[in-house]
């Protein structure tokens, strides 16, 4: 963050006005805040995208890194893996035969709802280090 500096003492100077001694206090908890949710975020999105991309490699999709590379954007904007997983599912229902296109769904899912239940423990743990 170029102006980071700047732009802190910017936040400080308005919470010092609004909240007294207090300010510093209050600016320095949001730092951490936003510090600790994008760290969240940049973590979860790295561990969908590895493990999908692990899940595309085990079945055989063609562009497999392509594919993982789009799941980490996507998961780092937070809309998640879903719309290309869901994708590579159908491509492997009609590819595969039966059973490893359950199991490759199985993994898919499991894969596409790990940000709702890995997201609370990182915010759980950065509330616990303030």
């Amino acid at each position: 963050m170029v102006r980071a500096d700047s732009g802190r003492a910017a936040a400080e100077s308005v919470a010092m006005r609004l909240a007294g001694r207090q300010g510093h206090d209050y600016v320095e908890l949001a730092r951490t805040t936003v510090r600790s949710v994008a760290r969240g975020i940049l973590g979860v999105a790295l561990i969908q995208s590895i493990l999908a991309g692990l899940g595309f490699l085990a079945v055989g999709i063609p562009g497999a890194g392509l594919l993982a590379l789009i799941c980490l954007f996507l998961s780092v904007i937070q809309v998640g893996p879903g719309l290309v997983v869901v994708g590579t599912i159908i491509y492997v229902f009609s590819v595969h035969e039966t059973t490893p296109a359950m199991l490759y769904a199985v993994w898919g899912i499991f894969v596409s709802l790990i940000d709702n239940f890995s997201s609370p423990y990182f915010w759980d743990e950065a509330l616990e280090l303030q």
